[in-house]
C-alpha cells in the first residue's frame, strides 16, 4: 500500500494498491489509485511548511479492509478507506519518503527538506478495563461494560431490548433527583490522559437532555469530587473527541463520565444520559522527551553546584 499526501500542490490525498512510484520501480507499472481525499485548498491541505501533522494507517490482514486517517486517534477522523479483494497477509515494513515528484527532493536553499516522526500504535487505554456505576441505576438490563466494548451501535441505543441483543452496546445511566449519575473506568495504572473520545445518541435517537452537560474527570479516586476535570458540560450526541483542558496535568488511574443531576430531571422516569462507548488516548510524547535533552548534540553539559547558571540552548521541544 502507498500511501501519499500533499499531492496536487497540496490538495489531495492518494491511497495506491501495488508497486510504489519510486524511481526504481519505474518498469513495474503505476499503482492504482483506490481511494482519494480532496482539501478546497493548499492552506487546508495535509501538509503545512512550519509544523507537524499527525496522520495515521491502519491494514486488516484478515478482513482487507485499509483505512487512513487524520490525528493521533485511530479509527477517528478517517479521510480514506479501502476494501482489499486480495489482502495483503504481510505487513512488516514502513518506509517513508519523499514524492517522486517532490521539490523537497532537493530541498531550497535555506529549508530543511522533510521531516519525519513514525509513531508507535496508540491504543485507546479503556477498552474491556473494569467499570463501575456510581449512583446510576442501570434501565432497560444496560451494564456499564456496554460503554467501553469497543461497540457503539451507530450510536442507536435500543431501549427496550435484552441483555443478550448483540445490539444493545450502549450504556444509559438513569437519572438521580440529588447526586449526578456516572460511572467509572479502572484503566490498571496511572496515565496522562490526553483526549477522550465519546459517542453518544445518534442525533434524533434520544432527547437532547440524554446527552448534555455531560463530564468526564481523571485522578486516583474515581471521584467526582476528588478528581480533576478532563471536559466539562459537553454534549456528546453523534461521535465526538475531546482534548481534556489540560492534558499535560491531567493524570491518573481512573476516567469517570458524570451526567448533571439537574438536567436529569428534566427527563422522565426511567431513562437517563446515554454513552454508547467511550475511549481514551494517552498523551504521547517520544520516551518523554520534556524529561530528557539529548536531542540533537546529546546531553547538557551538568552545572556544578556553587558556580553561577548557564545558559542552555535545547532545540527540538514543543513549547
Amino acid at each position: 500500500y502507498e500511501l501519499v499526501l500533499g499531492a496536487g500542490d497540496n490538495t489531495r490525498a492518494e491511497l495506491r494498491r501495488g508497486y510504489s512510484s519510486n524511481a526504481n520501480n519505474t518498469d513495474m507499472g503505476f499503482p492504482p489509485i483506490v481511494a482519494s481525499y480532496m482539501t478546497d485548498s493548499v492552506e487546508n491541505g495535509a501538509l503545512q511548511y512550519d509544523k507537524y501533522h499527525t496522520f495515521w494507517f491502519d491494514a486488516d490482514p484478515q478482513t482487507g479492509y485499509v483505512r487512513v486517517g487524520i490525528g493521533e486517534t485511530f479509527g477517528f477522523g478517517t479521510i480514506m478507506e479501502y476494501q482489499d479483494p486480495h489482502p495483503l497477509n504481510m505487513l512488516n515494513d514502513v518506509m517513508v519518503a519523499s514524492g517522486l515528484y517532490s521539490r523537497m527532493r532537493d530541498p531550497p536553499p535555506g529549508t530543511q527538506g522533510v521531516r519525519f516522526k513514525i509513531c508507535p500504535h496508540i491504543a485507546n487505554r479503556v477498552r474491556h478495563r473494569p467499570t463501575r456505576a456510581v449512583l446510576a441505576g442501570m434501565p432497560f438490563l444496560t451494564t456499564t461494560m456496554s460503554a467501553n466494548d469497543g461497540q457503539h451501535g451507530g450510536g442507536n441505543f435500543c431501549e427496550y431490548c435484552l441483555e443478550r441483543d448483540p445490539e444493545h452496546v450502549c450504556f444509559q445511566a438513569q437519572k438521580t433527583t440529588i447526586y449526578p449519575p456516572g460511572f467509572t473506568i479502572d484503566m490498571g495504572d496511572t496515565v496522562y490522559v490526553r483526549a477522550v473520545r465519546l459517542v453518544g445518541p445518534s442525533p434524533g435517537t434520544a432527547l437532547p437532555a440524554q446527552s448534555q452537560k455531560i463530564t468526564v474527570k481523571v485522578g486516583d479516586a474515581g471521584s467526582r469530587i476528588q478528581d480533576k476535570i478532563c471536559v466539562e458540560n459537553v454534549d456528546i450526541s453523534g461521535d465526538n473527541l475531546f482534548e481534556c483542558d489540560d492534558f499535560r496535568g491531567t493524570r491518573g488511574r481512573y476516567v469517570s463520565v458524570w451526567g448533571d443531576a439537574t438536567l436529569m430531571a428534566t427527563i422522565p422516569e426511567p431513562f437517563g444520559f446515554i454513552l454508547c462507548e467511550i475511549e481514551v488516548y494517552e498523551w504521547f510524547a517520544e520516551e518523554n522527551e520534556l524529561r530528557r535533552f539529548d536531542r540533537g548534540d546529546g546531553m547538557t553539559r551538568p552545572l556544578n553546584p556553587g558556580l553561577e547558571g548557564e545558559e542552555i540552548e535545547i532545540s527540538g521541544l514543543y513549547p
